[in-house]
């Protein structure tokens, strides 16, 4: 009974450090996604991502885990079985493992097939998580479109990939398994016939003979238990290949000394050239000023580089070419935590946080306090809708923002940003979403969100312009003008035709 205790003790404590080494594995690969360049998320996507995060981690662990404590016990009975047959008939003892090539060779054979194969499940898991979860990010999608069949086959088709992949596997460990048992087969046969003709010749007695028997117990069924546990490590080293390919990875360019303390926040963008895919330029030579203090708008038709502007200041993409200046300083040369700590943005696909309307305003500012939160909500214009909340600030908005309208929800964005106090604030089509009544309020607080601060707004609806001190407009990844909108306006040039469609376009 005491062996049964200690024996249990043991195996719980490794189990229990295992768990801990693992969940600190997977605490750290999440950190270390989240160094990662955009890219990255967008070149995978976030169910893929959480499989190799999350699923690849703890299947690793449980299998590391349980081959460090089946394999010590397996080592043991078969050390110490062996070394009690040695001492009875060295002889027979050594024929005992006459079958141990084969156990080898059936290890590195299928050991390498698994390994192989388990890779190609973890990346289908992979596959169809990504497809789950977009599936039900998309529900309202595909149920305004009656999709819902159409979605449940496509996720019917990777599940089936993911099963038959994972179905050759298990095939494959069978198949393992069924030669070991015929090893097994072989070895006591002839343990058996090499016992007989010992016995029969004088050279072991019965006794001796049936005690070999028993001992096969401790012999054959560790070495059988270690070859499985080979076949699993090796399972477990395609899992670790994954997890070692997302650590290896290189984490965003982070270098740079870091900006002035104050910085002005004026902005330069000279000669910056950038695409996504080699020979598909998306700018070309983008050259404009943005002055401290001042907001200036960047207007153009789809695809002419406006968001990427976005994407290379706050360095999500480096340039290829060219160069972006903060205050004279290359933002190459500047820390990238350091940049976006004066830097705020708010995109058209914002994204809110399951939790209060409170929680997700301080989300901007590490620390924000209640005054900060509900300062920045007054001044994006937020009191007119939270008021009508009986929690106020603090109503729940459930996972996205779906309580709150697409209005609000663009409202509590815009005051997460202002909270930051940032000294450069950026707008990507932060406005799209709201009625013009609603616009108005908000682009009166941004006036008064822009004092003492460089503000760029991307904008589509040219109504958002009317705040603009400076218009660039940008055309197949270059400006071809700028100027303030009455300049623009009196040239026969993109901005006014863009401005004449829009009006149609509204009076429609």
């Amino acid at each position: 009974m005491l062996g049964l205790g200690i024996g249990f003790l043991q195996s719980y404590l490794l189990l229990v450090f295992a768990r801990r080494v693992f969940f600190d594995l997977e605490v750290r690969l999440f950190e270390k996604v989240h160094s990662l360049p955009i890219a990255f998320f967008k070149k995978h996507g976030a169910g893929y991502i959480a499989t190799r995060v999350s699923d690849d981690v703890r299947q690793l662990g449980s299998l590391m885990a349980g081959a460090y404590i089946n394999g010590l016990s397996s080592l043991t009975l078969l050390a110490v079985g062996l070394g009690i047959m040695f001492a009875i008939h060295p002889g027979l003892a050594a024929a005992v493992l006459v079958v141990l090539p084969g156990f080898v060779w059936v290890n590195l054979h299928f050991g390498r097939k698994v390994r192989v194969q388990s890779d190609e499940v973890q990346e289908r898991k992979g596959v169809a998580n990504a497809t789950r979860l977009e599936s039900l990010d998309t529900a309202h999608v595909a149920r305004a479109f009656e999709r819902g069949t159409l979605e449940t086959r496509r996720l019917a088709r990777v599940l089936h990939e993911e099963v038959d992949v994972d179905l050759k596997r298990n095939v494959t460990m069978a198949g393992a398994g069924v030669l070991q048992m015929l090893l097994f087969s072989v070895g006591s046969l002839f343990l058996l016939w090499y016992g007989a003709y010992e016995i029969m010749v004088g050279g072991l007695t019965l006794g001796q003979f049936m005690a070999f028997n028993m001992l096969m117990a401790y012999v054959y069924g560790p070495m059988g238990e270690l070859s499985g546990l080979y076949v699993n490590f090796q399972r477990g080293m395609g899992i670790l290949k994954r997890v070692m390919e997302i650590m290896d990875s290189s984490p965003e360019s982070g270098r740079g000394i870091g900006p002035p303390r104050v910085p002005a926040g004026e902005l330069v963008f000279e000669e910056v050239r950038f695409a996504y895919e080699p020979r598909r330029p998306v700018l070309n030579g983008v050259n404009l000023t943005l002055e401290p203090g001042r907001i200036a708008v960047v207007v153009g038709p789809t695809g002419a580089g406006k968001t990427t502007l976005v994407n290379l200041l706050f360095r999500f993409y480096e340039p290829i070419s060219g160069r972006i200046l903060l205050d004279g300083e290359d933002l190459s040369a500047i820390e990238v935590r350091a940049l976006r700590r004066e830097t705020a943005l708010v995109e058209q696909d914002l994204r809110l946080f399951s939790g209060t309307i409170r929680e997700n305003i301080a989300y901007g500012k590490l620390g924000a306090t209640d005054a900060e939160v509900e300062a920045a909500s007054e001044a994006m214009n937020c009191i007119e809708f939270v008021e009508r909340f009986p929690e106020g600030l603090d109503t729940r908005i459930g996972s996205g923002g779906v309580q709150l309208s697409g209005g609000q929800k663009q409202r509590v964005a815009l005051a997460r940003a202002v909270v930051r106090d940032p000294k450069i604030l950026v707008l990507d089509e932060a406005t799209s979403s709201l009625d013009a009544r609603t616009e108005g309020l908000v682009q009166e607080a941004l006036k008064r969100a822009a004092e003492g601060r460089t503000t760029l707004v991307i904008a589509h609806r040219l109504s958002t312009v009317s705040i603009a001190d400076r218009i660039f407009v940008l055309v197949g990844g270059r400006v071809v003008e700028e100027g303030t909108f009455e300049e623009l306006l009196e040239r026969d040039g993109h901005f006014k035709a863009y401005y004449q469609k829009d009006l149609v376009t509204a009076a429609i």
